[in-house]
Order: C-alpha cells, then structure tokens, then sequence
C-alpha cells in the first residue's frame, strides 16, 4: 500500500509501516459466521469487502444525492452520482443526519438492513434473532478544510443497553484513501482503560455536582455534537483533537482501506475509531448504524419508530470528581 500525505483533524498522519495500515480483508471467511466471531474477537473489527450488492448500494446513494441536489448542496454542473462538491459552499451533514426518508425510511437501506447478507450475517454471528437501531446515521462530509471526525468509541453514545453491540459502517459509493474513509485503531478495543474508565461515560450525562447542573437538568443545556473539549461539562464524546498523538500514547496503528460502494466494515462499541480528512472535490456519503441481539437490552435513544437521539428528557445526572 503506497499511501502519501493523507490527514485526519487537519493533521498529517504518520503513514510509516510502524504507524499506518490496511484493514485486514476478511472476505474469505465471510460465510463463516463463527469465524467472523472470532475475528472480531481478536481484532476489534472485521471488514468485509464486497459483501453488500454494490446495486442496492448505489440506488440508496441515489435517493440521497437526489434530495442534496434539490437543496442545492451539490454542484448542479455535474451529474448527481459524482456528488461534486459546490466550491465554497458551507455546510456539515448534519441536516442529513437522521432525515427518514434517507436513512430508514430509504427503500434500498431499508433493503440493506432486512434482507440478504448484513441481517444473515448478525443472526449466525450471535446466535439469535438480531436487530439493528433505527437511528441509522446518514453522513455527508464536505472537501477540507471541514475536518474528518475525531477519535472515539461508540460505547459512550450507546451504553444504556447491551454492550454486546457492534457498529456497521456503510460507504455509500467508492471512498478512496483521499476521500476521507473511516479508519479503526489496531487491536484498541483490548486497553482496559478505555473499556472501563472512559467507556462507563455517557454523553448525556451531566454532572449533577458541577454550577451549571440545573441548565442540564432542565435541557436548557444538551448534547450538541460539537461541544468544547476543554469544558466538562460540555463533553463531545471525543477521546481527543489529535489522532495522531492519540495513536502515539495507546500504540496500535491507524487502519483504514480504499473502500468501494458494497464494502461493510464493522467493529466493536470499543473499538476507537475516527476518519480521514476529505481531500477530494466530492461530498462523501455513508452510512452507519447499530447491531444486537433483540433479547438483550436496548438503548432507549436509538431505537423505535422514531428515535429521539440526544433528548433533553433522557438526560441523566451523574456526580462528578
């Protein structure tokens, strides 16, 4: 793999062999659930190239295209499939986050999720009826300088139900290295302190002991997303600014692929995990969600007709020290 200059938070990565590397293919044992089990055991995350029906994939790419480009945040010069980005143009993904008519109300994702490959492969892998959160994350990343995302475990988002739970990541189209991947930390899913001291926090928890207990309480204050690292409490969920120290303190290197529309990656609630910056002309688009057993607890926040997420009236107190 002949990687160059590929950053991630606005940082150029350390793309040594020591530092940087390619996600493990484990197609060859994709109709092996046990073994899958057992990858995923070892590695914190199994990635499965071509697994998905790249047709089905790109149709649900394009009922998300087709919407951004009604709403003007894709250049109307090129055709809607290249997703091209409008030079100068301002704004995050979130307006497209959860909007059902792309995530889980999208006839192709809806196809994705239910049918085939992905709920076949939950059901063998544990060994059980399965079931996925409907809050199906929609991403649209804009070029850089609008940076890739942080370092981070699922675990503090989605705690409150089993940890037997593993996040899936779907590229919505080819997302080569420069277009700004995901990329997994190696065998991070093992550091106990992460497991325990950071992955027992929860982002809509507040702290009930520090001034400004009652504006959380009342939700005046809540989680936003893009919170102040520096401010407790005003806490993102992120591990750190910098992947690349980050990487440096915990060891392990910094996996990553140039993925194709009908690859899936999936990987632990701790597994930290983060993504390249986006350093082409295009918007890039993927899709993420979460995976269980249906007899084990589930997460309040993320499932049901109609997800609440991050809302005030789930927000907990927790005292601080």
């Amino acid at each position: 793999m002949v990687v160059t200059h590929l950053t991630s938070r606005g940082l150029a990565l350390d793309n040594s062999p020591e530092a940087f590397g390619e996600l493990l293919d484990s197609s060859d044992i994709a109709d092996n659930p046990i073994a899958v089990k057992q990858r995923m055991d070892r590695d914190g995350y199994v990635y499965l190239p071509g697994f998905l029906n790249r047709e089905d994939i790109l149709s649900a790419r394009k009922v998300v295209l087709e919407t951004m480009a009604q709403n003007g945040d894709i250049d109307p010069s090129f055709p809607v499939m290249q997703a091209k980005a409008i030079i100068g143009r301002n704004f995050d993904d979130i307006p497209y986050r959860t909007k059902p008519e792309l995530t889980r109300e999208n006839p192709w994702v809806v196809k994705i999720m239910t049918e085939g490959a992905l709920p076949n492969l939950f059901r063998e892998m544990l060994g059980g009826d399965v079931r996925y959160f409907e809050r199906i994350i929609l991403r649209a990343r804009q070029p850089a300088p609008v940076s890739g995302t942080h370092p981070h475990c699922d675990s503090v988002f989605m705690n409150r139900g089993t940890k037997n739970l593993f996040t899936t990541w779907i590229p919505l189209g080819d997302i080569p290295y420069h277009v700004g991947g995901l990329m997994v930390l190696e065998k991070s899913h093992h550091i106990e302190k992460l497991r325990h001291e950071y992955s027992d926090l929860d982002v809509d928890a507040y702290c009930a002991n520090y001034p400004d207990a009652e504006k959380w309480a009342s939700g005046e204050l809540r989680y936003s997303g893009y919170r102040s690292p520096e401010d407790p409490l005003v806490w993102s969920g992120r591990l750190s600014e910098d992947p690349v120290a980050l990487r440096a303190e915990l060891g392990g290197r910094w996996l990553t692929a140039s993925f194709r529309a009908g690859d899936v990656l999936i990987f632990t609630i701790y597994t930290v995990h983060a993504s390249l910056d986006n350093l082409s002309d295009e918007v890039r688009i993927s899709i993420d969600t979460r995976w269980q057993l249906a007899s084990e607890e589930v997460d309040e926040r993320w499932t049901g007709p109609n997800p609440p997420g991050h809302a005030p009236e789930l927000i907990r107190g927790r005292i601080c020290h």
